[in-house]
């Protein structure tokens, strides 16, 4: 079974049990994935995780493919969330650095 399978499979038995995010009792693909978080930006992966662990339990995503009839309409859905995801951080930035704005 391939990793992203086995994934899956262990966060959906943690969901179908109501298991919330432990970052000391990682599975193991996780704690193999957490050595190469970059945390050097100061990101905190336990709080990012541990406030986004009750929509993933209750299935909750941000895109979702299966809400769309066709894979064309999924992907072109996908292609607009991307898209205004980066314009929104552009705008962030812009407003919070200046000098990151796009000349005009």
């Amino acid at each position: 079974m391939d990793s992203t399978a086995e994934r899956r499979r262990i966060i959906s038995g943690m969901a179908d049990r109501g298991l919330d995010y432990n970052p000391d009792a990682l599975s193991p693909l996780d704690a193999e994935d957490r050595k190469l978080d970059e945390t050097s930006e100061g990101i905190d992966w336990d709080e990012i995780i541990a406030s986004t662990q009750n929509d993933i339990n209750d299935g909750i995503y941000a895109y979702d493919s299966g809400d769309y009839p066709t894979e064309e309409a999924a992907m072109e859905a996908l292609k607009r969330f991307i898209h205004e995801a980066a314009e929104e951080g552009r705008r962030e930035t812009a407003a919070a650095h200046p000098s990151y704005a796009p000349s005009v």
